[in-house]
């Protein structure tokens, strides 16, 4: 989990209310075009959490920086702690966000990637649920191409 910090009155016993969040990004084409960089891959959802790219990373070119923002019911998370992980290699990378809910993640390599991001929060002036946990997933696969260095 992403708080680092110790709970204040951890009971034997809480309640809690959880939210799990999923996106998939997937790149079609059409025959004889070329498809766009699609806005609706960086588009804030109206999901209860989320960790979006901040550009269509199913068009990113491999030795880049990727921008992510991380945000929970609207809000921007920042020292939020997000898992990537490649699915064909096993390599996971760790980043940390900071203003703003973004994160620069640098992939070195083609494949399904996976990033993971949870988050606890103590409710108040509500019975019967002591905390909430929203837990978010986005996968997409990056391709081999690369960017052009001189």
């Amino acid at each position: 989990l992403t708080q680092s910090r110790p709970v204040a009155s951890l009971k034997t016993k809480c309640n809690v209310r959880h939210f799990r969040s999923a996106i998939t990004l997937l790149r079609t084409s059409w025959p004889g075009d070329e498809a766009p960089d699609s806005t609706v891959a960086t588009t804030e959802t109206s999901l209860a959490s989320s960790t979006h790219p901040l550009m269509d990373p199913t068009t990113f070119l491999l030795g880049g920086d990727m921008a992510l923002e991380t945000v929970v019911q609207g809000e921007e998370i920042r020292d939020a702690k997000i898992f990537a992980r490649n699915n064909v290699t096993g390599l996971t990378t760790i980043m940390r966000t900071g203003g703003g809910g973004v994160c620069s993640f640098s992939p070195d390599s083609a494949g399904t990637y996976e990033f993971l991001f949870q988050y606890v929060r103590p409710v108040k002036n509500e019975t019967g649920v002591d905390f909430e946990v929203f837990t978010t997933t986005l996968t997409f696969a990056l391709t081999e191409r690369r960017t052009v260095t001189s």
